[in-house]
């Protein structure tokens, strides 16, 4: 059977998901089969390469200009630092949010204003691209969808948006609610945080202002893969795609939790600071009152003189004053948060138990709590969904012999059936996987590496699939493969190289 229709998800993963799916674009469009590619499911990082691809392919560039612009947007390296400006110029008591700065950045560095309707009305061989975020509101898939079929939902089962709104959108605001991950964003709220072809929030248009407010985040809560929508095209949208390719940049290299040194645990007690604090409020208030009476008192006696008296007493006065009653204010609000925040029944023995703490103590609690909790929502939660997604399609009838994984985790082991790789491209694949999910690279090599793992990820998958299930029509495709195969293992950054000089 001929590959004519090939459905392709690409994972979340931070930038490390955003290269490794370049190369993986870069080694379809090298063995012709980009053009092949039918449907695009994208997650957070997976959005970014995703949704430049669809709007370069809507604006009809060679795939070299993508390339090269995606690349020029992952090596300038400059979203953290970006972002944060951006943050800073946002209007004080304006209801800042970090994911509306980012938005920002991607839009200026990455997408120039691009609006979804380019992706929407565009006749390309994306017959469904699909940018996934997660509603929170019920917890389900919310998808961006642009499909070629005008009756399809933008949005999911619960909520949609209709068409001629959702081309009003902004592709840096879809990327931004696809990679708004838990802890390090805010939910990016629908419709107010996104930007409506300049109006601000208090002139949104009106079929937007009739949306229901909807709180946004990473699709990778719900489904890190973008496998569900895949499944969705293919079967409820009549596709019919001949394979499914799986770019998943999950890491299971490493132990998922690191619990901290409990070596540095000393230190005053917690009781011992409050009392300090409460101590040092009064002495700080009564030696600024003391410098306050002192003043009024020598002024009635000889008269003010402002420059004298104010340098030495007033404002020293004031500062104190002010100093020792904003302590004791503090004080007392974290007092009354924290009895506020414990269960009535145990509250008098957890504030006695929390005050028997020494500082170097609550540092270590508070540091297993976090990480502990990072692990399990950012790992075990996730690879929970993960291998229920993977197990519910590969128990599907409906596609056995018809998924591709290509997947980071796979390596460095061989490859079965198929041919192992060399030492210096398993070697760089190593380097590639012990990349954190981040968005930024911490130096420059690991921008080629994790495109050049993606790129032998894919062919890597494509020739072990092929050897399982042999397809007919394709002589030259497993050529090709072998062909590409060579040169990654004698030299694993060539075709990178190859593509930034051409």
């Amino acid at each position: 059977m001929p590959l004519d229709k090939l459905g392709l998800s690409l994972s979340g993963g931070g930038f490390r998901a955003t290269a490794f799916h370049l190369g993986v674009l870069d080694a379809l469009e090298r063995l012709g089969l980009l053009e092949r590619v039918a449907v695009l499911s994208t997650v957070s990082g997976g959005s970014f390469t995703g949704a430049a691809y669809a709007l370069n392919a809507a604006r009809r560039f060679p795939f070299e200009r993508f390339f090269a612009h995606l690349h020029g947007f992952l090596q300038r390296n400059q979203v953290p630092a970006a972002t944060l400006a951006a943050f800073r110029r946002q209007k004080p008591g304006s209801g800042r949010k970090l994911i509306t700065a980012a938005a920002e950045v991607y839009d200026r560095q990455l997408f120039a204003s691009a609006r979804f309707g380019e992706i929407l009305d565009a006749t390309t061989h994306l017959e469904e691209t699909i940018l996934n975020a997660t509603e929170l509101r019920s917890g389900i898939p919310f998808r961006f969808r642009a499909s070629s079929s005008r009756w399809a939902r933008i949005g999911n089962g619960r909520v949609s948006i209709p068409r001629a709104l959702a081309a009003r959108l902004r592709v840096a605001d879809l990327v931004a609610a696809s990679s708004c991950f838990p802890g390090g964003f805010e939910p990016m709220v629908l419709p107010d945080d996104f930007d409506w072809s300049g109006a601000d929030a208090g002139s949104l248009p009106a079929e937007a202002r009739a949306l229901e407010s909807l709180p946004l985040m990473d699709g990778g809560i719900t489904d890190n893969q973008g496998l569900g929508s895949l499944r969705l095209a293919d079967q409820c949208q009549g596709v019919e795609l001949d394979l499914l390719v799986i770019s998943d940049t999950d890491n299971t290299a490493g132990p998922l939790l690191t619990l901290p040194s409990a070596r540095l645990t000393g230190g005053p007690r917690l009781w011992l600071l409050a009392l300090l604090g409460t101590l040092a409020a009064l002495v700080v208030s009564a030696a600024g009152l003391t410098l306050l009476v002192d003043a009024a008192v020598l002024t009635a006696a000889r008269g003010p003189r402002l420059a004298d008296d104010l340098l030495r007493l007033w404002i020293p006065g004031a500062a104190c004053a002010g100093a020792g009653l904003l302590l004791a204010w503090l004080l007392i609000v974290a007092r009354r948060g924290l009895r506020r925040a414990l269960p009535r029944g145990i509250r008098g023995s957890a504030l006695r138990a929390a005050g028997g703490l020494s500082l170097g103590e609550l540092r270590h609690v508070v540091a297993v709590r976090l990480a502990s909790l990072v692990a399990v929502v950012s790992h075990v939660f996730t690879r929970r969904i993960r291998r229920a997604v993977f197990d519910a399609t590969y128990e599907d009838e409906a596609f056995r012999g018809r998924v591709v994984p290509c997947l980071m985790s796979a390596w460095p082991a061989e490859r079965a059936p198929g041919p192992s790789p060399s030492p210096a491209l398993a070697e760089l694949v190593d380097r590639a996987r012990r990349m954190p999910t981040t968005l930024w690279f911490e130096c420059p090599q690991q921008l080629p590496d994790l495109i050049a793992c993606g790129q032998a990820s894919l062919v890597a998958g494509l020739l072990a699939h092929l050897e399982r299930h042999p397809t007919s029509g394709e002589p030259q495709l497993e050529q090709r493969l072998d062909d590409l195969w060579q040169r990654l293992n004698n030299d694993p950054h060539a075709l990178v190289r190859e593509r930034l000089e051409s």
